[in-house]
């Protein structure tokens, strides 16, 4: 949902994208993909989106896995991270400022605004989706948590969770 918020908004300001490219080569001979590249004029702009609850390690590792492979076509890396909690690290202003970079500046900025207000309501209803899943289990034994793409049953994240997916529906 949130790379599909992102791949629509710059294409909303007329950036091309294309979505898990594969044509980046990697040493090991994998077939490993970035999220998206963006093309504008002569540069390509190439993202891998992560959302961790430790966004500069994850963000490392998306540099150690794609930034050779990207930079051998001469294009741009600059992985972008969400925390588990919906925030949005520096690493998303700094592509979307290479994405926008040429635009008016009051248009640069509504851009980046509505971009990042998209990605966060996305993170919002994934979130609300998980927490609907998750609320029709009678017990934790009954959560199946490989299905939401986490290792292990946690109540914490589940009541913080449920308290955003509340939220969310106070709000609209």
């Amino acid at each position: 949902m949130v790379l599909a918020s992102l791949f629509s908004a710059l294409q909303r300001f007329g950036l091309m994208c294309v979505v898990e490219p594969a044509w980046y080569v990697y040493d090991d001979g994998s077939s490993k993909r970035p999220d998206l590249t963006v093309f504008k004029g002569d540069t390509a702009i190439v993202t891998d989106l992560v959302i961790s609850c430790d966004p500069e390690n994850a963000l490392k590792e998306k540099i150690e896995k794609h930034s050779e492979a990207v930079r051998d076509k001469n294009h741009v890396f600059v992985p972008i991270a969400m925390d588990i909690w919906g925030n949005v690290h520096d690493s998303v202003f700094t592509f979307l400022r290479k994405c926008f970079d040429g635009l008016p500046k009051e248009l640069a900025r509504l851009a980046t605004l509505q971009t990042v207000r998209g990605l966060t309501e996305a993170w919002l209803s994934g979130s609300a989706a998980m927490l609907n899943g998750l609320s029709k289990a009678r017990s934790a034994s009954d959560v199946d948590v490989e299905d939401f793409g986490t290792r292990a049953f946690n109540p914490t994240l589940l009541s913080t969770a449920q308290r955003l997916s509340q939220a969310r529906f106070a709000l609209s």
